[in-house]
């Protein structure tokens, strides 16, 4: 443990233990001396764990790097064992949606958030290009502030909210949100103060700009996600080769008697499938074939959202209760655009799902 304090309190390394403590702890009463010491220790490997984290700004483009820029830079005496500012309010919807964002796990809306490999062995990050402006043979990475501020395709989302961060920068007294810089903007949608906001005013800043923010980030989820279908194809040809060879051994799923896939592509239900997200209360009665390993296709129907985020499967917070007729069983599911069955094919993987809908006569 003394070894541990000497290398966050490094005073305390260079001179006798017996010596005087910091000011701070020598001017706290008796009883509170231990907590006072401890607020001191907070503070040093608060600043030491910011400066970590402040030397990927000189590595290579990254995540990690992505995350310090958007929202370590400003110099507010911030302790990093407090929750950032936004998720300090009390009641604010779609705040889920900004957490993601700065999360980086919006991996469908930000191209540089994926994480993963997806379908194809994952791109390095700055390969990570932006989709919508691939299709028009414009290569750029798709990151966070290209997206929105920069692609044809997303900024108008900023355009139309751009009203509301005016009245905010009024509302707060803040320089017009006009005037500020593309990475400025972006890290101010993103939940961010600006640097003008001191201390006195972060309470302000909360309670006015958080709701507005996580608006902004729901709004911009639900334009990307109808974009999803227009979405080009970035393999390569020879993989599309390989597609086109492997297709000739698809397997149909025999359906149910009544039933027919659904004519609406889960793509537009992006938002209702968000685990705690209130939209998915939409999906309550829809039918499922869900693929199961030990029993393959099984019929089921949504019969309740999760509202708990500690109900998980693998790991991943559990999004709906789903009802089995055949046997009379009910299963927490996590259903998701990445194991859903687009094909309808019968071969594939376990844990997959498809969504039904009546047949029509």
């Amino acid at each position: 443990m003394q070894t541990a304090v000497c290398h966050v309190d490094m005073a305390l390394a260079h001179r006798d233990p017996a010596s005087p403590m910091p000011q701070n702890v020598n001017i706290a009463k008796i009883l509170n001396k231990e907590k006072s010491y401890k607020k001191y220790l907070e503070s040093q490997c608060s600043d030491q764990w910011r400066k970590h984290l402040e030397l990927t700004i000189s590595d290579p483009p990254g995540r990690v790097r992505a995350y310090v820029h958007w929202h370590l830079h400003n110099k507010h005496k911030r302790s990093m064992y407090k929750p950032a500012p936004y998720l300090t309010h009390p009641s604010c919807p779609y705040q889920l949606q900004l957490l993601c964002f700065r999360t980086e796990h919006t991996i469908h809306i930000i191209p540089s958030h994926l994480h993963y490999a997806f379908k194809a062995p994952r791109a390095d990050y700055q390969d990570r290009v932006c989709p919508h402006c691939l299709a028009t043979d414009i290569t750029v990475l798709g990151d966070e502030i290209h997206i929105i501020c920069h692609c044809p395709a997303t900024q108008g989302v900023l355009q139309q909210f751009t009203a509301k961060f005016q009245g905010l920068t009024r509302l707060l007294d803040l320089p017009p949100f006009a005037s500020f810089t593309p990475d400025d903007k972006t890290r101010m949608v993103l939940g961010n103060p600006p640097p003008q906001v001191l201390q006195k005013g972060l309470k302000g800043w909360i309670v006015e700009a958080t709701p507005i923010c996580s608006e902004f980030a729901y709004a911009l989820r639900i334009h990307v996600t109808s974009l999803l279908p227009a979405v080009v194809d970035m393999s390569s040809d020879d993989e599309a080769a390989m597609s086109s060879d492997s297709n000739n051994d698809f397997s149909p799923i025999l359906l149910p008697p009544g039933f027919q896939p659904a004519s609406t592509s889960p793509n537009d239900r992006d938002t209702m499938l968000v685990p705690l997200d209130p939209a998915g209360q939409q999906m309550i009665g829809q039918y499922i074939l869900f693929k199961w390993l030990t029993y393959g296709w099984c019929l089921g129907k949504i019969s309740a959202c999760n509202t708990d985020p500690k109900r998980k499967v693998s790991k991943q917070i559990a999004n709906f209760t789903v009802f089995y007729p055949n046997d009379g069983s009910s299963e927490l599911h996590c259903l998701s655009l990445d194991n859903y069955n687009v094909d309808i094919d019968n071969d594939s993987p376990n844990y997959t799902w498809l969504l039904l809908e009546p047949s029509t006569p």
